[in-house]
């Protein structure tokens, strides 16, 4: 089996964890988070339960987890340099180590059989990355927008290949010119190219209002929260000072636009400068009162700044959603339509022991057997050439009704 000897030092480490959590229970925020449970390695990785942990472990995390490697071996460890290779460039070379581990492990699982382990990827498009990647800079050259994904993919290639196949007493050494073609730059890119094709969205709103309400509210006194007081009231301030800049190139933008009024017509100017100049005066008011209340973020009580905190993510994105994709068998399979007649909708995932599900809901009554389509892009108020840019990564023309008759949604 791979890692057996990972897996027997995780078991011995178990006692010493459930020890540490028993002792540190009742101190915030242990005591609010002693229903995560970490990684047996001490990779720093967080589940749910210990059966999701389980789950993870079994899936692949077995093979990327760094909660073995020594300090003193981190800085030149070929799967450290991985991973911090990623986190540098593209975090989707993270979802292809995940990508790659699975495949390992069902090949594993399954005596030897490498098609039946890539099995669950076959149905899914998957160009190289090079092919499908948009350039975020239309005017620098493509082949060398292309080359540089290449010099990428490569590169994190023989990090992962050294990590688990090539190196002494790597976990898949025994298995060395079997599995080799899962460690190319070749897979690796398609893989990449297969998210970039087929993956689905996920965006869930922020658990940290609930959590200050429902955690940090009725401890804000208590001497261990006081950190993370400090930490919101920094977050609120810096939030506060990027609305007050962001006005203040409002008002320079208004100001312009009202001189540019007052040398078209002076006369209307009378009276536009009078409406104006009442809008103005509100604006410079409110800029004095968000003035005056980033200065006094530090004198807040902690009931107070909890108090705001919670006030400012009702009205602004000062806890930033949570944004993720999926690679679902079914879902990322379907045809796109520019006027779909069904959309994806995600469900749970916020509170302990609901899973985030992808529900498909009919948007229209579709009959039996009849081909259901969802939309690749936001196609409301656009027209066929902005849908067609926007589409022009997946690599087809669309040719649904709404493209074909030439109509803006």
């Amino acid at each position: 089996m791979l890692l057996a000897e990972q897996g027997d030092r995780s078991q011995l480490v178990r006692e010493d964890e459930a020890r540490h959590l028993q002792e540190e229970a009742t101190i915030f925020p242990a005591a609010v988070m002693a229903s995560l449970v970490p990684c047996a390695m001490g990779c720093g990785e967080l589940y749910c339960t210990p059966e999701c942990r389980e789950e993870h472990w079994n899936r692949g995390h077995r093979l990327l987890c760094v909660g073995h490697i020594s300090e003193s071996e981190a800085a030149t460890h070929p799967l450290v340099l991985y991973k911090m290779h990623a986190l540098r460039t593209n975090e989707i070379f993270l979802l292809v180590a995940d990508v790659v581990a699975l495949v390992l492990t069902r090949f594993d699982a399954n005596g030897g059989d490498i098609a039946a382990a890539l099995l669950p990827f076959r149905d899914f498009v998957q160009l190289p990355w090079w092919e499908v990647a948009t350039n975020p800079d239309s005017s620098s050259d493509p082949v060398a927008f292309q080359d540089m994904l290449r010099s990428l993919v490569q590169e994190a290639a023989d990090l992962l290949a050294k990590a688990l196949l090539t190196r002494p007493g790597a976990p898949l050494a025994a298995y060395r010119g079997v599995v080799d073609g899962l460690f190319t730059s070749e897979f690796m890119a398609s893989v990449i190219g297969m998210f970039e094709q087929n993956n689905v969205g996920i965006r869930r709103q922020s658990p940290l209002p609930s959590f200050l309400a429902e955690q940090l509210v009725p401890r804000c006194h208590e001497p261990s929260v006081l950190v993370y007081l400090q930490l919101l009231g920094k977050i609120l301030e810096d939030w506060t000072d990027a609305a007050e800049e962001e006005e203040d190139e409002e008002d320079e933008e208004e100001a312009k636009n009202e001189e540019g009024a007052m040398q078209v017509d002076n006369a209307e100017d009378v009276g536009g400068s009078c409406r104006g100049g009442d809008d103005h005066v509100h604006d410079h008011q409110h800029k004095r009162i968000a003035s005056s209340y980033s200065s006094a973020v530090s004198s807040l009580s902690p009931p107070e700044l909890l108090e705001a905190c919670l006030t400012k993510s009702k009205t602004s994105g000062i806890f930033s959603a949570l944004d993720g994709t999926a690679l679902l068998s079914l879902i990322c399979c379907m045809n796109h339509s520019c006027q779909p007649n069904c959309e994806v909708r995600w469900v749970g995932g916020l509170e302990p022991n609901s899973p985030l599900v992808a529900e498909l809901v009919a948007l229209e009554s579709i009959p039996a057997g009849g081909e259901l389509f969802q939309s690749y892009v936001t196609v409301e108020n656009t027209t066929v050439e902005e849908r067609r840019k926007k589409l022009k990564e997946y690599g087809f023309l669309c040719q649904c009704p709404l493209c074909a008759n030439g109509d803006k949604h």
